[in-house]
């Protein structure tokens, strides 16, 4: 179905000419005519399915006809996040171009100017407002926010604002709003919370549910399951198969659309971006190029996955998957149109592993994993452009410059020198396998799980147990996440998140610092079957040599230093000499009459003698107690004496004044009461 087959204003139609928007989807098909009928809905639609501007476009043209406030608030839109709420509001600016309609977006994360310029714009009377949840709630409060003319309510994605327990905050708003207000509500699922929630708050709603279209059967679905580091080198090893010709890269974000396009004019490839940062004259330039056939490489964001018809588009490319699979279903709807043949290729990376099987159980289609080229491959593929290039230059004829400088090196160099030096020269290290260490193939199931293999087993002592607490301690995985062990005498492999794997052999490596490595990312074999990584052999010293152009020679011994010579040894050996006779008399016991032991004179130790006191010192222990007056050292506490007791005796350190009356005896029942007063 076509807009202008639907009951809008001509304001309204004029806006989506301008925009190319021509034909209805399925969702904006049914939604649409219920909504201009001014009955309560609930639809279940995908993200991606025009869903916005299947409940922006009829409120637009009824808020066109002039029959509302002028001044008021007419229509509120909440949606659960800003970046959500931003993109509404950008919709809704290109559809009311010709239209008096006015819009502000309501949103936090911003500064005290933003504020400002919100409560302004709702003060001024917006007619529509689009808001989060939370923000509006802060508006409402503070008393800047009239919702009595309100006249519809819009609820978008509705079952993602009640997981992030916007459910309150919901029915604070919509108590506010007068009983004859619309309510519309969008959700991606149905779930029964959503069902509760329409129940509450819709009339008599009707119920439109769309099924997610699938792609044309004429399409070659692939996928590459790969890091993000490694797109550019399969982008490479694929456009160097075949020059690419009508080739669209699809992105997420606009930012990425510039780099990669920055990338692939480096590499000598004509190619263009189309992004909204555009101008309009500029869009329609680049699309008019890319049509004609003048760049054969369109890097665009999902801008373009919409309403451009170009025939004979040979390759789409996912450089990221996209979020939902309704944008997938457009993006790659670009090529195999008019029944025929078309190629896709998804590049997921492991944090997108999940979405791709998501993505596959949505549109009910089997998309291929495709095998990472192979160093070999690459450099092979290489060769043969570059044969294919110089094949081109000889049938050209386009050597002429170059001739007398060429003799010039084969008079100094033999031809294979001078020709492997010019390639070294020219390509530099683009002809070495070394150079593509990340280009592997990785062995990755529907679950998300990577198969490792690690070169350790049973002889080095090492049991199903064993490792996976050695993954579980040194890789910080949890028992979960680990799987399918298999110990053989000499490796074992085992399956950790695909999204974990690279870290894990990295942290399993750095133990095993200065050895072989232990653990490797397991290949694909036949069948589907891992298999162990092959291993180059190790070079001898000879072979780097010779691999060097040089000739071997070991390095010479070090002389033997001088050591002085060991003392000769007698050629007889000494007579034996026996030990004396044992003699009695040395442990004889001692006689009652025998001398007694002197310490003094004994030479096994010295005895510790006193410190002699300082002469100027005086001794007091030798003075006597005799006529010395005790007054002296007397406190005037009840004549008690310091450091000395009432008969002139050293008490030792100094104590406290003693009393000469006795305490009085106490008996434990005056000890309670005494207790029992003090608590009181």
């Amino acid at each position: 179905m076509r807009f202008d087959e639907l009951d809008l204003e001509e304001a309204v139609l004029d806006g989506l000419d301008a925009m190319n928007f021509l034909e209805t989807t399925p969702v904006q098909e049914l939604t649409i005519p219920v909504i201009l009928e001014g009955k309560d809905i609930i639809a279940c639609a995908q993200t991606g399915t025009g869903k916005t501007a299947a409940y922006v476009l009829p409120v637009i043209n009824e808020l066109s006809k002039g029959l509302h406030p002028a001044n008021a608030i007419n229509a509120i839109i909440m949606a659960p996040t800003r970046e959500l709420a931003q993109q509404i509001d950008q919709q809704i600016e290109g559809f009311t171009y010709f239209v008096p309609v006015s819009a502000v977006a309501v949103y936090g994360g911003t500064d005290g100017i933003a504020w400002e310029q919100q409560k302004r714009g709702m003060e001024m009377g917006a007619d529509i407002v689009i808001a989060t949840p939370g923000r509006l709630l802060s508006h409402i409060k503070l008393g800047t926010v009239d919702l009595s003319q309100v006249s519809f309510f819009v609820l978008d994605e509705a079952d993602r604002m009640l997981d992030m327990g916007f459910y309150d905050d919901i029915m604070q708003v919509y108590k506010l709003l007068p009983a004859t207000c619309q309510t519309i509500m969008f959700s991606a699922t149905m779930p029964p919370k959503i069902r509760t929630l329409a129940q509450t708050i819709l009339k008599n709603p009707e119920e439109v549910k769309i099924a997610i279209s699938r792609p044309p059967e004429t399409i070659m679905q692939t996928a590459y399951v790969c890091y993000d580091m490694q797109k550019l080198r399969i982008l490479e090893d694929l456009f160097s198969k075949s020059r690419p010709q009508r080739v669209i890269i699809f992105s997420s974000s606009k930012m990425k659309v510039k780099e990669l396009a920055s990338t692939l004019k480096r590499m000598k490839f004509n190619v263009a971006a189309m992004h909204s940062d555009l101008e309009q004259s500029q869009r329609e330039e680049v699309m008019k190029e890319f049509k004609n056939g003048r760049i054969d490489i369109l890097v665009a964001t999902d801008v373009v996955s919409r309403g451009i018809d170009i025939n004979d588009i040979k390759l789409v490319i996912n450089f990221d998957i996209p979020h939902d699979p309704e944008d997938y279903v457009h993006r790659i709807g670009r090529t195999g149109r008019a029944g025929k043949q078309g190629t896709a290729i998804t590049f997921v990376s492991p944090s997108e592993f999940r979405g791709l099987n998501n993505l596959m159980r949505d549109i009910k289609v089997e998309i291929k994993r495709e095998t990472l080229p192979s160093p070999q491959d690459i450099v092979e593929m290489k060769r043969l452009k570059i044969k294919e290039e110089m094949q081109e230059i000889v049938e050209n004829e386009s050597y002429d410059g170059y001739k007398e400088f060429a003799e010039e090196l084969l008079a100094e160099y033999t031809p294979d020198i001078a020709l492997g030096a010019l390639l070294r020269l020219a390509f530099r290290s683009e002809l070495d396998q070394n150079n593509y260490p990340e280009i592997r193939s990785f062995s990755v199931d529907r679950k998300g799980t990577a198969r490792l293999f690690l070169a350790v087993g049973k002889r080095d002592g090492y049991t199903a147990r064993k490792l996976v607490d050695m993954l579980k301690f040194k890789c910080g995985l949890r028992d979960k996440y680990i799987n399918d062990v298999q110990i053989s005498d000499n490796f074992s492999f085992v399956s950790v998140p695909f999204r974990d794997a690279e870290e894990v052999v990295r942290k399993l490596n750095r133990l095993n610092r200065g050895r072989r490595p232990m653990a490797e990312i397991a290949r694909d074999g036949e069948n589907g079957a891992q298999e162990a990584p092959v291993r180059k052999p190790r070079r001898t010293k000879t072979e780097d040599y010779q691999a060097a152009g040089q000739a071997y020679a070991p390095a010479p011994k070090k002389p033997a230093r001088n050591v002085k010579p060991a003392t000769p040894v007698p050629a007889t050996p000494a007579a034996y000499d026996p030990a004396p006779a044992h003699d009695e008399t040395v442990h004889a016991e001692p006689s009652h009459d025998q001398t007694a032991y002197d310490p003094t004179s004994s030479p096994r130790r010295k005895l510790k003698t006193k410190t002699q006191p300082h002469p100027d010192i005086p001794d007091f222990s030798k003075m006597s107690n005799e006529g010395f007056d005790w007054s002296a050292f007397m406190k005037f506490d009840e004549g008690t004496a310091w450091g000395r007791d009432e008969n002139g005796k050293g008490k030792g350190k100094a104590t406290k004044s003693v009393r000469k009356t006795p305490k009085k005896a106490v008996t434990a029942a005056q000890r309670v009461a005494a207790k029992g007063k003090k608590r009181k």
